[in-house]
């Protein structure tokens, strides 16, 4: 995710008393925020694979030998 960088790039160069300051510091912290939550989702749905990849291996017949 590289929005947060590049605002966090824009702010550094941005003068502290424009009025875009404000701004951009309330866009970090929300992509911050949405990047956390699709984070926090993507990590459930690799462990729901994972869990779902495992139960279906243990639940095969085991091959006689």
């Amino acid at each position: 995710m590289h929005y947060p960088l590049l605002f966090q790039n824009i702010l550094k160069r941005t003068p502290e008393d424009h009025e875009d300051q404000a701004n951009l510091t309330q866009v970090i912290a929300r992509l911050n925020t949405i990047i956390g939550i699709v984070n926090n989702y993507t990590q459930k749905i690799e462990f729901t694979r994972i869990l779902e990849d495992l139960h279906s291996s243990l639940s095969k017949p085991k091959a006689e030998v």
